[in-house]
């Protein structure tokens, strides 16, 4: 019988066209015996949920101490240095905190709205 490789590695939930999870999944790079290896749930699963990649990303941040800004910052710092082919260093501060400034009023989400983003439901 053939694996589905079209599941989440985390929840086993199918990731396959139809599933309501296809467009946002995530590719997961390592093998088989890698990912069995790590500990993953459903080491057949070739992807990662948008689901599960959320959390993961949100224990992540929080373990590390980072606030929902800091990440916005990191990952604004991040598109600007390709966009423009410099290194994150060469970004510019300021632009990076107007930036996501902007960022989170265009989206109406406050500091207490922020901070709410990291618990779980």
């Amino acid at each position: 019988m053939a694996m589905d490789k079209e599941i989440c590695a985390e929840c086993g939930k199918s990731v396959a066209p139809g599933s309501g999870r296809f467009v946002n999944r995530i590719f997961v790079s390592d093998n088989y015996e890698y990912r069995k290896e790590m500990g993953y749930p459903f080491p057949d699963g070739e992807h990662i949920c948008e689901e599960c990649e959320d959390e993961v990303c949100c224990e992540s941040n929080e373990m590390e101490g980072n606030s929902v800004r800091d990440v916005m910052k990191d990952s604004i710092r991040e598109v600007l240095a390709q966009n423009y082919n410099i290194s994150t260093e060469e970004v510019d501060t300021d632009l990076v905190a107007h930036l996501a400034d902007e960022a989170f009023r265009v989206c109406g989400i406050g500091d207490k709205e922020q901070d709410e983003l990291w618990k779980k439901e």
